[in-house]
């Protein structure tokens, strides 16, 4: 009743309880419920508060700090949170609470930090790729769904979100009846619009299914991603986007997924990616994707299958771990001096 906790993956995920559930709105009653939740989390784990570290990736969390009780914070930022719809002052103080009290942060891209934090040291630290898995997703078979889905077949992997640009999918499939667009992800729009975006998206959503050459596969198993990619003409990455709003500082962990699978690539306009412009193609209006997706599937796009599987091997997960081990690792010793 108040909550469990169940192993998945060599990672222990937390089931919070139905009793003493978090009430924002009550301060007094929700600073007890994480206090007993953190509580029960130390317990489970067998720490001490000398021999954990808490890894924080959203402000919302920052109660949770003190409840724990870590020698230790991280705060991982994988997106600009402060540009997002719902950021209040509230979340803002947690903000800058976190960012004064970790002894590490972590960032995807330089975009995603604030200004007024950025005069504290941190670790950009970019998505990665289980390389050899993409790399090979050619040498399995074109899963069955897709393999009805007529050539070329132009894929976008990832749940299908208000994030994702519906609109400019289906003026596009209108425009060229003969491309077919391949979504494998869930399609994750609530019920209820809660915002303008939701219901904007959604609008779009019922248009892309109304065309015969949009497909929507649903969820896939992580493992099953590799041949989907390997089995489309284009990858994209179709995001909406205007200057200064969250997904800014975002890094698209389907980035050297994509690459690694050597296919072409296109994609929205987005700060952090203009190094990448020797491998993969950017557009910002209609005109620009029919250019460059036309060039994907006649000339193979932007770089070689080489280039793009090069840049994807130096992203690795075993690499990107490595540096995150020796930060950490240096975090802990950096400390231990300053306390000794």
């Amino acid at each position: 009743m108040f909550g469990s906790s169940a192993k998945q993956d060599n990672v222990l995920l937390d089931q919070p309880g139905r009793l003493l559930p978090r009430w924002q709105k009550h301060p007094l009653w929700d600073r007890l419920a994480i206090r007993r939740h953190a509580r029960r989390l130390l317990k489970e784990l067998h720490l001490q508060s000398d021999h954990h570290i808490t890894h924080i990736f959203h402000p919302a969390y920052w109660p949770y700090v003190e409840a724990l009780g870590s020698k230790f914070v991280v705060y991982h930022k994988y997106d600009a949170f402060q540009t997002a719809p719902g950021w209040t002052n509230e979340l803002s103080s947690h903000e800058d609470a976190l960012v004064d009290r970790a002894d590490l942060v972590i960032t995807a891209t330089t975009n995603a930090i604030s200004p007024r934090h950025r005069k504290k040291p941190f670790l950009e630290l970019t998505n990665g790729v289980n390389y050899e898995a993409f790399r090979n997703g050619y040498k399995k078979p074109c899963p069955e769904d897709l393999a009805r889905v007529p050539y070329p077949r132009i894929g976008y992997t990832g749940n299908v979100t208000p994030k994702v640009d519906l609109g400019l999918i289906a003026r596009l499939a209108a425009k060229r009846p003969d491309w077919n667009w391949v979504f494998v992800g869930i399609v994750a729009l609530p019920k209820e619009a809660q915002d303008n975006l939701t219901a904007r998206a959604k609008i779009e959503l019922d248009t892309c299914r109304s065309l015969p050459n949009i497909y929507f596969l649903g969820d896939k198993a992580y493992s099953e991603l590799p041949a989907y990619i390997s089995h489309m003409d284009v990858n994209c990455m179709c995001y909406r986007f205007t200057k200064g709003w969250w997904n800014s500082g975002g890094y698209p962990l389907k980035l050297h997924e994509y690459l690694a699978a050597g296919k072409p690539i296109v994609s929205v306009q987005l700060a952090h990616l203009k190094n990448l412009a020797n491998v993969l193609a950017m557009a910002s209006n209609d005109n620009d994707w029919l250019t460059a997706l036309e060039h994907a599937l006649l000339d193979d796009g932007i770089g070689s299958v080489k280039e793009r599987r090069s840049v994807a091997r130096n992203h690795d997960w075993t690499l990107i771990v490595n540096r995150l081990e020796e930060s950490l690792f240096s975090m802990l010793q950096t400390r231990n001096t300053v306390c000794n």
